[in-house]
Protein backbone atom coordinates (compact mmCIF):
# COMPACT_ATOMS: atom_id res chain seq x y z
CA UNK A 1 0.00 0.00 0.00
CA UNK A 2 1.07 3.58 -0.60
CA UNK A 3 1.70 5.24 2.75
CA UNK A 4 0.99 8.86 3.64
CA UNK A 5 3.80 11.19 4.56
CA UNK A 6 3.96 11.88 8.31
CA UNK A 7 5.39 15.33 8.96
CA UNK A 8 8.37 14.90 11.29
CA UNK A 9 9.70 18.37 12.08
CA UNK A 10 11.58 17.79 15.34
CA UNK A 11 14.75 15.79 16.00
CA UNK A 12 16.28 14.12 19.07
CA UNK A 13 19.85 12.82 19.13
CA UNK A 14 19.80 9.33 20.65
CA UNK A 15 22.83 7.21 21.63
CA UNK A 16 21.18 4.01 20.33
CA UNK A 17 19.33 4.98 17.15
CA UNK A 18 21.06 8.20 16.12
CA UNK A 19 18.63 10.90 15.02
CA UNK A 20 15.02 10.24 16.01
CA UNK A 21 12.38 12.38 14.35
CA UNK A 22 9.15 13.49 16.02
CA UNK A 23 5.94 15.19 14.99
CA UNK A 24 5.13 18.56 16.50
CA UNK A 25 2.46 16.83 18.63
CA UNK A 26 4.97 14.32 20.00
CA UNK A 27 7.45 17.10 20.70
CA UNK A 28 4.78 19.01 22.65
CA UNK A 29 3.86 15.87 24.59
CA UNK A 30 7.39 15.22 25.82
CA UNK A 31 7.54 18.72 27.31
CA UNK A 32 4.82 17.80 29.82
CA UNK A 33 5.67 17.06 33.49
CA UNK A 34 4.28 13.52 33.13
CA UNK A 35 6.91 12.84 30.45
CA UNK A 36 9.79 14.81 31.96
CA UNK A 37 9.27 12.71 35.10
CA UNK A 38 10.58 9.73 33.10
CA UNK A 39 14.02 11.40 33.03
CA UNK A 40 14.10 10.66 36.76
CA UNK A 41 12.98 7.03 36.52
CA UNK A 42 15.96 4.76 35.83
CA UNK A 43 15.36 2.04 33.27
CA UNK A 44 17.34 -0.47 35.34
CA UNK A 45 16.07 0.52 38.80
CA UNK A 46 19.03 -0.17 41.16
CA UNK A 47 21.21 -1.85 38.52
CA UNK A 48 23.58 1.14 38.62
CA UNK A 49 24.84 -0.13 41.99
CA UNK A 50 26.26 -3.12 40.09
CA UNK A 51 26.82 -1.60 36.63
CA UNK A 52 27.66 2.11 37.15
CA UNK A 53 26.76 3.00 33.55
CA UNK A 54 23.21 1.72 33.94
CA UNK A 55 21.78 5.19 34.51
CA UNK A 56 19.67 5.44 31.36
CA UNK A 57 16.12 6.64 31.89
CA UNK A 58 12.65 5.52 30.90
CA UNK A 59 12.41 8.74 28.86
CA UNK A 60 15.11 7.68 26.40
CA UNK A 61 13.58 4.21 26.18
CA UNK A 62 10.05 5.31 25.26
CA UNK A 63 11.37 7.64 22.56
CA UNK A 64 13.46 4.75 21.19
CA UNK A 65 10.48 2.39 21.29
CA UNK A 66 8.44 4.96 19.35
CA UNK A 67 11.19 5.10 16.71
CA UNK A 68 11.17 1.31 16.28
CA UNK A 69 7.37 1.16 16.44
CA UNK A 70 7.27 3.53 13.46
CA UNK A 71 9.57 1.24 11.49
CA UNK A 72 7.37 -1.76 12.24
CA UNK A 73 3.99 -0.20 11.44
CA UNK A 74 5.21 1.30 8.16
CA UNK A 75 6.80 -2.03 7.18
CA UNK A 76 3.56 -3.90 7.86
CA UNK A 77 1.28 -1.44 6.08
CA UNK A 78 3.60 -1.09 3.08
CA UNK A 79 3.53 -4.85 2.47
CA UNK A 80 -0.22 -5.23 3.06
CA UNK A 81 -2.54 -5.78 0.11
CA UNK A 82 -5.41 -3.21 -0.06
CA UNK A 83 -7.96 -6.03 -0.07
CA UNK A 84 -6.48 -7.53 3.08
CA UNK A 85 -6.33 -4.08 4.66
CA UNK A 86 -10.08 -3.72 4.15
CA UNK A 87 -10.71 -7.11 5.76
CA UNK A 88 -8.58 -6.20 8.76
CA UNK A 89 -9.93 -2.66 9.10
CA UNK A 90 -13.43 -2.80 7.58
CA UNK A 91 -14.57 0.63 8.81
CA UNK A 92 -11.33 2.41 7.91
CA UNK A 93 -9.91 3.60 4.60
CA UNK A 94 -6.70 4.91 3.06
CA UNK A 95 -7.29 8.31 4.62
CA UNK A 96 -6.95 6.63 8.02
CA UNK A 97 -3.48 5.22 7.39
CA UNK A 98 -1.82 8.27 8.92
CA UNK A 99 -4.06 7.86 11.96
CA UNK A 100 -2.91 4.24 12.43
CA UNK A 101 0.76 5.16 12.10
CA UNK A 102 0.43 8.02 14.59
CA UNK A 103 -1.50 5.82 17.02
CA UNK A 104 1.20 3.15 17.05
CA UNK A 105 3.94 5.75 17.47
CA UNK A 106 2.06 7.31 20.38
CA UNK A 107 1.28 3.97 22.05
CA UNK A 108 5.00 3.12 22.02
CA UNK A 109 5.81 6.59 23.36
CA UNK A 110 3.19 6.20 26.13
CA UNK A 111 3.75 2.56 27.10
CA UNK A 112 5.98 3.25 30.16
CA UNK A 113 4.33 6.45 31.42
CA UNK A 114 2.91 4.49 34.33
CA UNK A 115 6.16 3.23 35.83
CA UNK A 116 6.63 4.22 39.46
CA UNK A 117 9.79 5.05 41.41
CA UNK A 118 12.50 2.47 40.76
CA UNK A 119 10.21 0.81 38.22
CA UNK A 120 9.05 -2.66 39.32
CA UNK A 121 10.22 -2.15 42.94
CA UNK A 122 7.30 0.26 43.46
CA UNK A 123 4.53 -1.82 41.87
CA UNK A 124 3.21 -3.40 45.08
CA UNK A 125 2.62 0.04 46.54
CA UNK A 126 1.07 1.20 43.27
CA UNK A 127 -1.42 -1.65 43.50
CA UNK A 128 -2.10 -0.87 47.16
CA UNK A 129 -2.69 2.79 46.28
CA UNK A 130 -5.12 1.80 43.53
CA UNK A 131 -7.09 -0.40 45.95
CA UNK A 132 -8.14 2.87 47.60
CA UNK A 133 -10.23 3.36 44.45
CA UNK A 134 -12.38 0.22 43.99
CA UNK A 135 -13.83 1.53 40.73
CA UNK A 136 -10.32 1.72 39.26
CA UNK A 137 -9.54 -1.84 40.32
CA UNK A 138 -12.68 -3.06 38.58
CA UNK A 139 -11.82 -1.04 35.50
CA UNK A 140 -8.29 -2.47 35.39
CA UNK A 141 -9.56 -6.04 35.78
CA UNK A 142 -11.96 -5.47 32.90
CA UNK A 143 -9.41 -3.81 30.60
CA UNK A 144 -6.78 -6.51 31.11
CA UNK A 145 -9.28 -9.38 31.34
CA UNK A 146 -7.90 -10.47 34.72
CA UNK A 147 -9.84 -11.67 37.78
CA UNK A 148 -6.94 -11.91 40.25
CA UNK A 149 -6.23 -8.37 41.49
CA UNK A 150 -2.69 -9.28 42.52
CA UNK A 151 -1.80 -10.12 38.91
CA UNK A 152 -2.86 -6.79 37.43
CA UNK A 153 -0.16 -5.21 35.23
CA UNK A 154 -0.48 -2.06 37.28
CA UNK A 155 2.06 0.12 35.48
CA UNK A 156 0.33 -0.60 32.16
CA UNK A 157 -3.00 0.41 33.68
CA UNK A 158 -1.39 3.62 34.94
CA UNK A 159 -0.09 4.32 31.44
CA UNK A 160 -3.62 3.89 30.11
CA UNK A 161 -5.05 6.31 32.69
CA UNK A 162 -2.36 8.91 32.03
CA UNK A 163 -3.29 8.90 28.34
CA UNK A 164 -7.02 9.13 28.98
CA UNK A 165 -6.93 11.92 31.55
CA UNK A 166 -5.24 15.27 31.93
CA UNK A 167 -2.85 17.19 29.71
CA UNK A 168 -1.93 14.25 27.46
CA UNK A 169 -5.55 13.75 26.39
CA UNK A 170 -6.01 17.51 25.90
CA UNK A 171 -3.08 17.71 23.48
CA UNK A 172 -4.16 14.60 21.57
CA UNK A 173 -7.71 15.89 21.15
CA UNK A 174 -6.46 19.11 19.61
CA UNK A 175 -5.11 17.10 16.68
CA UNK A 176 -7.63 14.23 16.49
CA UNK A 177 -9.87 13.00 19.31
CA UNK A 178 -9.52 9.43 18.00
CA UNK A 179 -5.84 9.41 18.99
CA UNK A 180 -6.83 9.16 22.65
CA UNK A 181 -8.89 6.02 22.12
CA UNK A 182 -6.54 4.34 19.67
CA UNK A 183 -3.22 4.93 21.42
CA UNK A 184 -4.60 3.93 24.83
CA UNK A 185 -6.32 0.85 23.37
CA UNK A 186 -3.02 -0.46 22.02
CA UNK A 187 -1.67 -0.68 25.58
CA UNK A 188 -4.49 -2.66 27.19
CA UNK A 189 -5.72 -6.16 26.40
CA UNK A 190 -9.47 -5.60 26.07
CA UNK A 191 -10.46 -2.31 24.46
CA UNK A 192 -13.77 -0.60 25.13
CA UNK A 193 -13.35 1.68 22.10
CA UNK A 194 -15.95 1.19 19.37
CA UNK A 195 -13.51 1.92 16.55
CA UNK A 196 -11.24 -0.84 17.87
CA UNK A 197 -14.13 -3.28 18.24
CA UNK A 198 -15.21 -2.58 14.66
CA UNK A 199 -11.66 -3.31 13.42
CA UNK A 200 -10.63 -5.86 16.03
CA UNK A 201 -8.56 -8.13 13.76
CA UNK A 202 -6.40 -5.27 12.57
CA UNK A 203 -5.89 -3.76 16.00
CA UNK A 204 -5.01 -7.12 17.54
CA UNK A 205 -2.05 -7.19 15.13
CA UNK A 206 -1.10 -3.57 15.82
CA UNK A 207 -1.18 -4.38 19.54
CA UNK A 208 1.70 -6.82 18.96
CA UNK A 209 3.92 -3.93 17.87
CA UNK A 210 3.55 -2.55 21.40
CA UNK A 211 3.40 -5.82 23.37
CA UNK A 212 4.61 -9.21 22.10
CA UNK A 213 7.65 -11.46 22.02
CA UNK A 214 9.31 -9.26 19.38
CA UNK A 215 7.81 -5.85 20.09
CA UNK A 216 9.35 -2.39 19.79
CA UNK A 217 9.64 -2.14 23.57
CA UNK A 218 11.74 -5.30 23.87
CA UNK A 219 13.96 -4.45 20.91
CA UNK A 220 14.79 -1.03 22.31
CA UNK A 221 15.47 -2.04 25.90
CA UNK A 222 17.80 -4.85 24.87
CA UNK A 223 19.83 -2.50 22.68
CA UNK A 224 19.71 0.44 25.08
CA UNK A 225 20.36 -1.41 28.34
CA UNK A 226 23.18 -3.41 26.77
CA UNK A 227 24.89 -0.29 25.47
CA UNK A 228 24.48 1.83 28.59
CA UNK A 229 25.39 -0.86 31.13
CA UNK A 230 28.31 -2.23 29.11
CA UNK A 231 26.66 -5.68 28.97
CA UNK A 232 27.07 -5.90 25.20
CA UNK A 233 24.95 -9.02 24.72
CA UNK A 234 21.95 -6.76 24.10
CA UNK A 235 23.16 -5.61 20.68
CA UNK A 236 20.77 -7.11 18.13
CA UNK A 237 19.94 -6.70 14.42
CA UNK A 238 16.51 -5.13 14.93
CA UNK A 239 16.39 -3.82 11.35
CA UNK A 240 16.83 -7.34 9.97
CA UNK A 241 13.86 -8.56 12.00
CA UNK A 242 11.67 -5.56 11.14
CA UNK A 243 12.36 -5.51 7.40
CA UNK A 244 11.16 -9.13 7.19
CA UNK A 245 7.89 -8.57 9.05
CA UNK A 246 4.56 -8.88 7.24
CA UNK A 247 0.88 -9.49 7.88
CA UNK A 248 0.17 -12.91 6.39
CA UNK A 249 -3.21 -14.28 5.32
CA UNK A 250 -3.13 -17.90 6.47
CA UNK A 251 -4.96 -20.97 5.10
CA UNK A 252 -7.49 -20.84 7.92
CA UNK A 253 -8.71 -17.46 6.75
CA UNK A 254 -7.09 -15.48 9.54
CA UNK A 255 -4.21 -13.03 9.69
CA UNK A 256 -0.94 -13.18 11.61
CA UNK A 257 2.00 -10.88 12.12
CA UNK A 258 4.81 -13.11 10.85
CA UNK A 259 8.49 -12.83 9.97
CA UNK A 260 10.15 -14.29 6.88
CA UNK A 261 12.28 -17.30 7.71
CA UNK A 262 15.30 -15.55 6.16
CA UNK A 263 15.42 -13.49 9.39
CA UNK A 264 15.48 -16.59 11.61
CA UNK A 265 19.10 -15.99 12.59
CA UNK A 266 18.31 -12.43 13.70
CA UNK A 267 15.33 -13.68 15.73
CA UNK A 268 17.47 -16.34 17.40
CA UNK A 269 20.10 -13.70 18.17
CA UNK A 270 17.45 -11.53 19.77
CA UNK A 271 16.19 -14.35 21.99
CA UNK A 272 19.77 -15.30 22.84
CA UNK A 273 20.49 -11.65 23.70
CA UNK A 274 17.45 -11.55 25.96
CA UNK A 275 18.59 -14.70 27.76
CA UNK A 276 22.08 -13.28 28.33
CA UNK A 277 20.80 -9.87 29.36
CA UNK A 278 18.60 -11.49 31.98
CA UNK A 279 21.46 -13.68 33.13
CA UNK A 280 24.07 -10.92 33.39
CA UNK A 281 22.05 -7.75 33.99
CA UNK A 282 18.37 -7.99 34.86
CA UNK A 283 18.78 -11.05 37.10
CA UNK A 284 22.33 -10.50 38.27
CA UNK A 285 22.33 -11.63 41.90
CA UNK A 286 23.26 -8.20 43.27
CA UNK A 287 20.74 -6.40 41.05
CA UNK A 288 17.83 -8.56 42.21
CA UNK A 289 18.95 -8.21 45.84
CA UNK A 290 19.13 -4.40 45.73
CA UNK A 291 15.84 -4.18 43.82
CA UNK A 292 14.20 -6.23 46.56
CA UNK A 293 15.86 -4.11 49.22
CA UNK A 294 14.46 -0.99 47.54
CA UNK A 295 11.01 -2.55 47.51
CA UNK A 296 11.25 -3.11 51.28
CA UNK A 297 12.53 0.45 51.77
CA UNK A 298 9.58 1.91 49.85
CA UNK A 299 7.15 -0.06 51.99
CA UNK A 300 8.89 1.18 55.15
CA UNK A 301 8.57 4.82 54.03
CA UNK A 302 4.81 4.41 53.63
CA UNK A 303 4.36 2.31 56.77
CA UNK A 304 6.07 4.94 58.92
CA UNK A 305 4.20 7.72 57.08
CA UNK A 306 7.42 9.31 55.89
CA UNK A 307 5.70 9.62 52.56
CA UNK A 308 2.06 9.25 51.56
CA UNK A 309 0.68 6.17 49.85
CA UNK A 310 -0.92 8.55 47.36
CA UNK A 311 2.57 9.28 46.00
CA UNK A 312 2.27 5.91 44.23
CA UNK A 313 -1.04 6.67 42.53
CA UNK A 314 -1.09 7.67 38.87
CA UNK A 315 -2.59 11.08 39.61
CA UNK A 316 0.69 12.09 41.26
CA UNK A 317 2.57 10.86 38.20
CA UNK A 318 0.53 13.17 35.98
CA UNK A 319 1.96 16.15 37.87
CA UNK A 320 5.54 14.95 37.40
CA UNK A 321 5.86 13.77 41.01
CA UNK A 322 7.06 10.44 42.44
CA UNK A 323 10.47 9.60 41.02
CA UNK A 324 13.74 7.86 41.91
CA UNK A 325 15.54 11.02 43.05
CA UNK A 326 12.79 11.99 45.47
CA UNK A 327 12.61 8.51 47.00
CA UNK A 328 16.36 8.06 47.45
CA UNK A 329 16.73 11.52 48.99
CA UNK A 330 13.81 10.80 51.31
CA UNK A 331 15.43 7.52 52.45
CA UNK A 332 18.74 9.24 53.19
CA UNK A 333 16.95 12.06 55.01
CA UNK A 334 15.00 9.57 57.15
CA UNK A 335 18.16 7.65 57.95
CA UNK A 336 19.91 10.82 59.04
CA UNK A 337 16.99 11.72 61.30
CA UNK A 338 16.32 8.24 62.69
CA UNK A 339 18.98 5.74 61.68
CA UNK A 340 17.51 2.88 63.72
CA UNK A 341 14.43 2.69 61.48
CA UNK A 342 16.23 2.93 58.14
CA UNK A 343 19.67 1.46 58.76
CA UNK A 344 18.59 -1.80 57.07
CA UNK A 345 18.48 0.04 53.73
CA UNK A 346 21.84 1.75 54.04
CA UNK A 347 23.30 -0.34 51.21
CA UNK A 348 21.14 1.62 48.75
CA UNK A 349 23.24 4.77 49.25
CA UNK A 350 26.39 3.34 50.91
CA UNK A 351 27.60 0.41 48.86
CA UNK A 352 29.79 -0.93 51.67
CA UNK A 353 26.59 -2.25 53.26
CA UNK A 354 25.10 -3.87 50.16
CA UNK A 355 23.64 -7.41 50.63
CA UNK A 356 25.98 -10.36 50.26
CA UNK A 357 24.84 -13.26 48.06
CA UNK A 358 24.63 -16.75 49.57
CA UNK A 359 23.12 -18.62 46.62
CA UNK A 360 23.72 -16.92 43.28
CA UNK A 361 25.34 -19.05 40.54
CA UNK A 362 24.67 -22.50 39.02
CA UNK A 363 27.95 -23.68 40.56
CA UNK A 364 26.60 -22.83 44.02
CA UNK A 365 23.71 -25.29 43.77
CA UNK A 366 25.62 -28.61 43.91
CA UNK A 367 27.48 -27.52 47.05
CA UNK A 368 24.28 -26.14 48.57
CA UNK A 369 22.43 -29.37 47.72
CA UNK A 370 25.20 -31.46 49.28
CA UNK A 371 25.03 -29.44 52.50
CA UNK A 372 21.23 -29.76 52.60
CA UNK A 373 21.49 -33.52 52.14
CA UNK A 374 24.21 -33.76 54.75
CA UNK A 375 22.15 -31.80 57.27
CA UNK A 376 18.82 -33.59 56.65
CA UNK A 377 20.28 -37.04 56.05
CA UNK A 378 18.15 -37.39 52.90
CA UNK A 379 19.07 -37.40 49.21
CA UNK A 380 17.22 -34.63 47.37
CA UNK A 381 17.56 -33.41 43.79
CA UNK A 382 18.54 -29.83 42.93
CA UNK A 383 15.03 -29.29 41.51
CA UNK A 384 13.34 -30.44 44.72
CA UNK A 385 15.62 -28.25 46.81
CA UNK A 386 14.92 -25.25 44.58
CA UNK A 387 11.17 -25.85 44.83
CA UNK A 388 11.32 -26.07 48.63
CA UNK A 389 13.19 -22.76 48.78
CA UNK A 390 10.48 -21.16 46.61
CA UNK A 391 7.70 -22.57 48.81
CA UNK A 392 9.49 -21.42 51.96
CA UNK A 393 9.91 -17.88 50.60
CA UNK A 394 6.13 -17.62 50.12
CA UNK A 395 5.32 -19.00 53.58
CA UNK A 396 3.96 -16.66 56.24
CA UNK A 397 6.24 -18.44 58.73
CA UNK A 398 9.43 -17.89 56.72
CA UNK A 399 10.60 -14.74 58.48
CA UNK A 400 9.78 -16.17 61.91
CA UNK A 401 11.75 -19.39 61.29
CA UNK A 402 14.76 -17.53 59.94
CA UNK A 403 14.74 -15.13 62.89
CA UNK A 404 14.63 -18.07 65.31
CA UNK A 405 17.73 -19.63 63.74
CA UNK A 406 19.72 -16.40 63.72
CA UNK A 407 18.71 -15.49 67.26
CA UNK A 408 20.70 -18.49 68.53
CA UNK A 409 23.90 -17.21 66.91
CA UNK A 410 24.58 -14.12 69.01
CA UNK A 411 25.87 -10.72 67.87
CA UNK A 412 25.91 -9.57 65.13
CA UNK A 413 24.42 -12.59 63.31
CA UNK A 414 21.18 -12.46 65.27
CA UNK A 415 20.33 -9.26 63.36
CA UNK A 416 20.67 -10.92 59.95
CA UNK A 417 18.09 -10.06 57.29
CA UNK A 418 17.50 -12.62 54.52
CA UNK A 419 16.29 -11.82 51.00
CA UNK A 420 14.92 -14.72 48.92
CA UNK A 421 14.05 -13.92 45.31
CA UNK A 422 12.52 -16.19 42.67
CA UNK A 423 13.09 -15.35 39.01
CA UNK A 424 10.93 -15.18 35.89
CA UNK A 425 10.31 -17.30 32.82
CA UNK A 426 12.41 -18.29 29.81
CA UNK A 427 13.27 -15.90 26.93
CA UNK A 428 10.76 -17.55 24.60
CA UNK A 429 7.82 -19.04 26.41
CA UNK A 430 4.48 -17.86 25.02
CA UNK A 431 1.73 -17.66 27.62
CA UNK A 432 -0.97 -18.04 24.96
CA UNK A 433 -1.38 -18.54 21.21
CA UNK A 434 -1.45 -14.76 20.85
CA UNK A 435 2.18 -14.66 22.05
CA UNK A 436 3.53 -17.10 19.46
CA UNK A 437 6.23 -15.97 17.03
CA UNK A 438 5.26 -17.03 13.49
CA UNK A 439 7.59 -17.56 10.54
CA UNK A 440 6.55 -17.68 6.88
CA UNK A 441 8.43 -19.06 3.89
CA UNK A 442 8.50 -18.36 0.17
CA UNK A 443 5.31 -20.39 -0.33
CA UNK A 444 3.47 -18.39 2.30
CA UNK A 445 3.33 -21.31 4.73
CA UNK A 446 3.23 -20.27 8.40
CA UNK A 447 5.12 -22.12 11.14
CA UNK A 448 5.51 -21.48 14.84
CA UNK A 449 9.09 -20.53 15.77
CA UNK A 450 9.87 -23.58 17.90
CA UNK A 451 9.01 -25.87 14.96
CA UNK A 452 11.76 -24.30 12.87
CA UNK A 453 14.38 -23.33 15.44
CA UNK A 454 16.16 -25.98 17.45
CA UNK A 455 18.44 -23.17 18.62
CA UNK A 456 15.52 -21.48 20.40
CA UNK A 457 14.78 -24.74 22.21
CA UNK A 458 18.42 -24.91 23.29
CA UNK A 459 18.25 -21.33 24.61
CA UNK A 460 15.25 -22.27 26.72
CA UNK A 461 17.03 -25.40 27.95
CA UNK A 462 20.09 -23.36 28.85
CA UNK A 463 17.86 -20.95 30.76
CA UNK A 464 16.88 -23.84 33.03
CA UNK A 465 20.50 -24.18 34.16
CA UNK A 466 20.45 -20.63 35.53
CA UNK A 467 19.39 -20.17 39.16
CA UNK A 468 15.67 -19.76 39.70
CA UNK A 469 16.16 -18.74 43.32
CA UNK A 470 18.62 -16.25 44.81
CA UNK A 471 19.38 -15.86 48.51
CA UNK A 472 21.13 -12.79 49.91
CA UNK A 473 21.78 -11.56 53.45
CA UNK A 474 22.76 -8.36 55.19
CA UNK A 475 23.25 -7.16 58.75
CA UNK A 476 22.42 -3.53 59.48
CA UNK A 477 25.57 -1.47 60.05
CA UNK A 478 27.87 -4.40 59.22
CA UNK A 479 29.91 -4.03 56.06
CA UNK A 480 29.63 -6.62 53.30
CA UNK A 481 33.39 -7.18 53.37
CA UNK A 482 33.20 -8.35 56.98
CA UNK A 483 30.27 -10.64 56.27
CA UNK A 484 32.03 -12.19 53.25
CA UNK A 485 35.11 -12.97 55.31
CA UNK A 486 33.69 -14.10 58.64
CA UNK A 487 29.98 -14.88 58.58
CA UNK A 488 28.82 -16.02 55.13
CA UNK A 489 29.10 -19.75 55.86
CA UNK A 490 27.28 -19.41 59.18
CA UNK A 491 24.49 -17.52 57.45
CA UNK A 492 24.16 -20.30 54.88
CA UNK A 493 23.99 -22.97 57.58
CA UNK A 494 21.27 -21.08 59.47
CA UNK A 495 19.22 -20.72 56.28
CA UNK A 496 19.51 -24.45 55.57
CA UNK A 497 18.32 -25.30 59.09
CA UNK A 498 15.30 -23.01 58.74
CA UNK A 499 14.21 -24.23 55.30
CA UNK A 500 15.09 -27.93 55.50
CA UNK A 501 14.15 -29.38 58.90
CA UNK A 502 15.35 -32.88 59.75
CA UNK A 503 12.91 -35.78 59.94
CA UNK A 504 10.54 -35.32 62.85
CA UNK A 505 11.16 -31.55 63.02
CA UNK A 506 8.63 -28.89 61.98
Amino acid sequence: MDLPSIKLDKVIRDPVHGYIKLTNLEFDLIQLPVFLRLHRIKQGSTAYLTYPGSLNSRFGHVVGAMHLGHKIITQLLATLDPIDFKKLFPTMNNDDLALLIKSVRLACLFHDLGHGPFSHAGEKLMLTATKEYPEEIEEAKRLFDITDVEKLPIHEYYSYKLIKDGEVAELLKKEDSRLVELSSSLIIKKSESQIVKDNVDGFSILHKIVSSQLDADRMDYLMRDGLMSGVTYGQIDADRVIMNMAIIHDKLGGYELAIHSRALGAIEDMLDARFKMYKWLYQHHTVVATDNLMQLALQKLVKLKKTELSLFHWKKFSNGLSNDDFILNKLIECWCQNSSEFESYKGLWDRRFIPTSILKRPSDYPEFAFLVQKYTGRHQSDDVIGQKIKEFSKSTEAEKKLDAEFQTMGEPLKNTNVIIITTGRAPYQPLSEEDNVWLFDEQGEIHELMKKSAYTSHINQEWQTSPSVYISCFIPNVMKSKIDKLMKEKMRDAIIKAIFPKKGEK
